[in-house]
């Protein structure tokens, strides 16, 4: 879910209701995993502190940031550029293979061991 982080500590504290209304999906509630990324990763860290700051305690950041998501090849990475300017052409890359949905178990399970709270990664 795409939720911009200047909007992130007014929109935890909506209520759930008018949090779904706004922004399509459930608010995260405390023990939720969420995961955070950008492109450079300054902006995901300060969303993840205030995203702990909110109570959620399971917030990681993805550290491959937004060009890590590379699985679905409608994703095209390009290279920084002010605002105004003509988005450059996207740049190449290899298609990762997806993990199979138990590897993601295993691995929230390491970072999480019974469950527990967690930190940025």
């Amino acid at each position: 879910m795409h939720l911009p982080v200047d909007q992130l500590a007014a929109a935890l504290r909506l209520p759930a209701a008018e949090f779904s209304a706004r922004h399509h999906f459930a608010r995260p509630a405390a023990g939720d995993v969420v995961v955070v990324h950008c492109r450079t990763g300054r902006r995901a860290a300060w969303g993840a502190q205030v995203a702990l700051d909110a109570g959620l305690d399971r917030v990681l950041v993805y550290r491959a940031g937004a060009y890590g998501w590379r699985l679905d090849a409608a994703v095209k990475p390009y290279k920084a550029y002010d605002p105004w300017d003509v988005p450059p052409e996207a740049e190449a890359f290899q298609l990762e293979e997806a993990a199979p949905e138990a590897a993601g178990a295993a691995e929230l399970a390491a970072l999480f061991p019974g469950g527990g709270a967690g930190g940025g990664a």
